[in-house]
């Protein structure tokens, strides 16, 4: 929505409004979990599970906007317009024209957005309370204070299931290419 609303915006609000949600990819990653964090102890949701979520859904806004106005650039607007001027109403313009060509955008958005947040430990550690670590914030923690082999077997699961993904995305490209020929 973000991004549909920046290529909607005049020039100088898009520049602004792009700058402002951009920001959690330029500001240093501690400033950040420090402001974060202290607005989540002003608010008593330090600790809970909504205000990890929150956290992470806000730094990975960027990452999304980005692909998906990406894009959104790439589809052509005079097909907007015919599809308005033959009858179609917004919301069906937007699940049969718009929606279609945006795909690929969010799919690779969200795919950014979890490597971001999956590999995210810093905000991580001060947002989560005792019961609500991430994997990568447990890691960090058992290398810190003591060497078990648990960590290794999740780095082991980690890249198997990373291997897997890599070759289930070749072959569903080799099949892709092969039906379009």
């Amino acid at each position: 929505m973000a991004a549909i609303a920046l290529q909607a915006m005049r020039s100088r609000w898009r520049i602004a409004m792009t700058s402002l949600l951009l920001a959690p990819m330029i500001v240093p990653v501690i400033v950040t979990a420090v402001a974060i964090y202290r607005t989540a102890v002003e608010l008593r949701l330090s600790g809970t599970l909504g205000a990890l979520v929150a956290t992470h859904a806000m730094l990975a806004l960027p990452i999304v906007t980005l692909n998906v106005g990406i894009s959104l650039r790439s589809l052509d607007p005079s097909w907007l317009r015919a599809a308005a001027g033959l009858g179609a109403g917004p919301l069906r313009i937007f699940f049969t024209i718009t929606l279609p060509n945006i795909l690929p955008g969010m799919v690779g958005g969200t795919i950014f957005a979890f490597l971001s947040s999956f590999d995210e430990v810093v905000v991580a550690a001060f947002i989560a309370g005792f019961q609500n670590k991430t994997l990568p914030v447990k890691m960090w923690e058992v290398v810190r204070l003591e060497y078990t082999p648990i960590v290794a077997v999740a780095s082991v699961f980690m890249i198997a299931v990373a291997v897997i993904m890599f070759f289930a995305a070749r072959i569903a490209g080799a099949k892709e290419a092969g039906v379009s020929r």
